[in-house]
């Protein structure tokens, strides 16, 4: 005798007669997803005597699992740039499913420059953590991680990637300029604090220098651009004028503005300002570090070094 019926409602179906058979299917259910439904048979001798048994049960799972976070490291956080060629780590967290469960993860590896498909994915059971071995990364290629969860119903969830990261196996490397070509110039008088704007369009990893004269050596000046504000030191001229000098290069191709800003001590003061972009670059370790004295106590030291894949992160 088998009996079918849903284990947290009152809906019982029907005692069955199956004879000796060992199996039956049911048809023309109306089951309700997210249910759990369990399966009862009972087993009657000769004397009448009878011995029940029911299922694990079963749920109806119409849906894909949530998706999750995909990291780009095996420590469930982001990196820009990585310098191994042989192996990519991902992480991920997040993904969930409500009715059956997730069963396993199945992840792939893509460079982001070819986006090369069909994807081949590989089955990682319910690690939250792959390493892609013997991956040969290229130099100078952004490369993501894909993840996509399977519930015990077999469907998936959406496929979900990484942050790019980069593929930088170059040490940065040292520069000089032997040509520079003014972009941009500016003449201001001002007596008073002033913020003055610059708007130019930037090419990516070219070394920019703004060099400004003024004719008031009792002047603080700064320049800010994006997120970094930094005074910049004064360097006094032979013939009574100081001067400032700052170098940057940008990651990307872009229309910038930065500023400037002095705080004049009430006098009246002029003020040349010039952005100049650097038209011949010379990579060398000779020459890069330059020191300029100020005053008597203050020296400025610039390092001319460039990074084209990932920038570069500090200078010790």
């Amino acid at each position: 005798m088998l009996t079918f019926y849903l284990f947290s409602g009152s809906d019982v179906y029907n005692n069955t007669y199956v004879g000796l058979n060992t199996n039956k299917t049911f048809k023309d259910l109306e089951l309700d997803p997210g249910t759990r439904y369990y399966i009862t048979v009972t087993a009657i001798n000769s004397i009448h005597r009878r011995r029940t048994a029911h299922s694990d049960g079963f749920v109806i799972d119409t849906d894909n699992p949530v998706e999750g976070i995909v990291f780009n490291t095996k420590h469930h956080v982001d990196e820009r740039g990585q310098t191994a060629s042989e192996t990519f780590n991902i992480s991920w967290h997040g993904f969930i499913d409500h009715s059956s469960g997730v069963k396993s993860f199945h992840v792939a590896l893509i460079d982001v420059e070819t986006m090369q498909t069909p994807v081949n994915f590989v089955y990682v059971a319910l690690k939250t953590m792959h390493t892609f071995k013997n991956a040969s990364l290229m130099h100078g290629h952004k490369y993501i991680g894909l993840v996509k969860a399977e519930d015990a119903a077999g469907h998936f969830s959406k496929i979900i990637h990484s942050t790019p990261k980069l593929i930088d196996l170059s040490p940065p490397t040292g520069y000089t300029c032997a040509r520079h070509h003014l972009s941009y110039d500016k003449e201001l008088s001002i007596s008073t604090y002033t913020v003055t704007e610059f708007s130019s369009l930037f090419t990516k990893n070219v070394p920019y220098t703004i060099i400004g004269v003024l004719s008031n050596v009792n002047t603080d000046v700064s320049i800010r651009i994006g997120r970094l504000n930094s005074p910049l030191a004064l360097m006094r001229n032979h013939n009574g004028t100081s001067a400032f000098k700052y170098e940057f290069t940008l990651p990307g191709d872009l229309k910038d503005i930065f500023y400037l800003e002095f705080d004049v001590k009430h006098i009246q003061t002029n003020i040349s300002v010039g952005l100049f972009e650097c038209m011949d670059i010379t990579e060398t370790r000779d020459g890069v570090v330059i020191v300029s004295q100020v005053s008597k106590s203050t020296f400025i030291v610039s390092v001319n070094v460039f990074d084209p894949e990932s920038g570069i992160k500090r200078v010790k």
